[in-house]
């Protein structure tokens, strides 16, 4: 596609916005898998014109609502202006890289205050969406039950000794190994954890956890045991462990009485992000948007 100057509503657009939203998209275009990719289109030439595509509706998009919330002229809160400006002050190393970077405060500041305004305006439309029924909400639970599933999760006790300086790799593996051998001469397990674990305490027990919260090897292992089993050593990139799984819990669907509240709160999120999707979809419609040459 060729570049195009775009004007929207009267007002002209640097190219450099434009080509900034496309080169970030296009970054994210070429880490998807191939058959994602290929939904956006064939080789590098059709990736670069999605891309251009989408950052120009994107820019469209922001020019507009950011044109109706400056109509707004009610006055912002002049103590959160001020932190918020000082926030990104410093979020950005401070005034001096700031001005390095091509920014004056009075600059940043007008950017801050943008910001306020179309937030503002957004949760004004937001916020028309005051409440759904009971049956609105019941609704939406039966609809999307998976969404609230609860993960499946183990319950597990651990024997490790770390590779770090001091214990190499050899010294960490011959120790959980020596361990093992008593575990299979009838050792208490969470006393030789609690004696000899670079993890002492409470026998070794990790409690409760699902998948995503442990190291991909540690989990495998755990997620792989029934209850009162016990691992082989296995190596992670801590050190060497023994894992033995106490209990395990499968994942389910809470009824709705227990997670009412939490379902509200999505279901009025979703029907909030839909109000604000529509009411810029008709600024957008209603925008008289050009590309020049």
């Amino acid at each position: 596609m060729d570049l195009m100057a775009l004007v929207v509503n009267g007002e002209a657009v640097d190219d450099s916005v434009v080509l900034r939203e496309a080169n970030a998209l296009l970054r994210r275009f070429r880490q998807l898998s191939p058959e994602q990719r290929r939904e956006l289109g064939t080789g590098p030439g059709g990736l670069r014109e999605k891309a251009m595509q989408w950052a120009q509706e994107t820019v469209v998009e922001s020019v507009v609502v950011r044109q109706k919330a400056l109509m707004d002229p009610a006055p912002l809160d002049e103590s959160e202006l001020s932190a918020r400006v000082d926030r990104e002050v410093k979020r950005r190393g401070g005034p001096a890289q700031l001005e390095e970077a091509g920014l004056s405060l009075a600059g940043l500041r007008e950017q801050v205050e943008q910001e306020m305004r179309v937030q503002r305006l957004l949760d004004s439309v937001a916020a028309k969406v005051k409440r759904l029924s009971r049956k609105q909400v019941a609704d939406y639970y039966r609809r999307n039950m998976e969404q609230f599933r609860t993960q499946e999760t183990v319950r597990a006790a651990h024997i490790v000794k770390n590779v770090e300086q001091g214990v190499t790799e050899e010294q960490a593996g011959q120790a959980v190994r020596e361990l093992q051998r008593l575990l299979d001469q009838g050792a208490d397990f969470a006393e030789l954890a609690d004696k000899h674990s670079d993890c002492p305490g409470n026998g070794g027990d990790l409690g409760y956890f699902p998948r995503g919260k442990m190291v991909k090897e540690f989990e495998d292992v755990a997620f792989g045991l029934k209850v009162g089993q016990r691992s082989d050593v296995f190596r992670t990139a801590f050190g060497f462990h023994i894992v033995k799984v106490l209990d395990r819990r499968a994942g389910s669907c809470p009824p709705f009485r227990q997670v009412q509240g939490q379902v509200r709160a999505q279901a009025l999120k979703q029907r909030r992000q839909k109000v604000v999707e529509k009411y810029l979809d008709g600024l957008i419609k209603s925008a008289v948007v050009e590309y020049r040459p």
